[in-house]
């Protein structure tokens, strides 16, 4: 058999499905309840790659090199903007809680089974991620 008939039998999945929320390889975007998160491409692929890890946390150096394709840190905030970004979508979902952001520096999706302590945990994320925003000046930021 050709390469040309086996492209439609690969291996990935189309969808991986991650407590309440559906991501769709196809679509390149992730559902929750029904409605549609609208994600960027990188904002996928970040989701993507924290769904591929099963709730292992992935260090920033991780998401630099298999979402970016940079082997280097550059002095960047792309990877803390993108989680960010992620968490304000999944928040008009009520999932903000899912990406957890590890002391160490990593981030880690989680399911239902983890909700009470991870919500603790987003709640303070989402403080940070705020402050990201806003900045410690209190004047929001472009």
């Amino acid at each position: 058999m050709s390469e040309f008939g086996r492209i439609g039998h690969s291996h990935l999945p189309r969808t991986q499905r991650v407590g309440g929320l559906t991501l769709d390889l196809f679509h390149r975007d992730a559902s929750a309840g029904g409605r549609w998160l609208r994600l960027h491409p990188r904002e996928f692929e970040v989701l993507w790659s924290l769904a591929d890890a099963r709730g292992k946390a992935l260090t920033k150096k991780m998401l630099l090199t298999n979402v970016w394709r940079i082997a280097h840190i550059p002095q960047s905030n792309r990877v803390e903007v993108t989680i960010s970004r992620i968490r304000s979508k999944l928040h008009s979902a009520q999932l903000a809680w899912m990406i957890v952001t590890e002391p160490e520096g990593g981030y880690r999706l989680v399911c239902a089974g983890d909700a009470p302590k991870a919500k603790i945990e987003a709640d303070q994320d989402e403080a940070l991620d705020s402050f990201l925003r806003i900045g410690n000046d209190g004047q929001a930021r472009n």
